[in-house]
């Protein structure tokens, strides 16, 4: 068993203690294909819940500010991570999560580009969609609820539900790029 498994035995053993997770729509996932997982986020215990409710290996796109935190680093450096620069065109980050899906991994990414404050959603930046329509492989949209207010939970020594709703494939077509902005990216595949 690879250290990404181990670590989400770790995560399932722990949710049964602290958590209460529903998950639904996992016959939506494709075992046999790669895809990019697309998520929204709430708080920083996404990435692990994600990881015990899907059957494969996700590689997920995380915040470089997220690297400089030992135990933060530690686990997503288990997980395989990819840390990218949210204010700028990464082009190494670009490459690494074109190469995740091109070797038949999944790739999890947060739309949003960073947590929800509000508990909704907010504006999605256009990387999903680009990388998608780029090399022709489908999203899986997922919806996590229920845990925004996981702490005082855990203060009262409750466990705190979580819900884990997992969507249809979405295929998109081929995106024929155009400008500046699509050369740069073009020349990096």
């Amino acid at each position: 068993m690879n250290k990404y498994m181990l670590l989400r035995v770790f995560f399932i053993i722990v949710s049964k203690l602290i958590a209460k997770v529903e998950i639904s729509g996992l016959e939506n996932v494709p075992l046999d294909k790669p895809f990019i997982l697309a998520s929204n986020h709430l708080t920083f215990l996404d990435s692990p819940i994600l990881m015990l409710a899907l059957p494969v290996q996700i590689t997920a796109l995380v915040a470089r500010k997220w690297e400089k935190i030992k135990w933060a680093r530690f686990f997503l450096n288990i997980g395989g991570a990819i840390f990218i620069h949210r204010d700028k065109i990464d082009t190494k980050a670009l490459r690494a999560s074109l190469k995740v899906l091109k070797e038949g991994g999944v790739l999890g990414i947060a739309p949003e580009g960073t947590r929800s404050r509000t508990g909704g959603l907010i504006q999605a930046k256009p990387g999903v969609a680009y990388l998608s329509s780029k090399i022709s492989v489908p999203i899986l949209p997922v919806g996590i609820s229920g845990h925004a207010n996981f702490e005082s939970d855990l203060r009262n020594l409750k466990r705190f539900p979580v819900h884990v709703n997992i969507g249809k494939l979405i295929y998109l077509p081929q995106a024929e790029l155009r400008g500046v902005y699509a050369s740069k990216i073009t020349s990096m595949v």
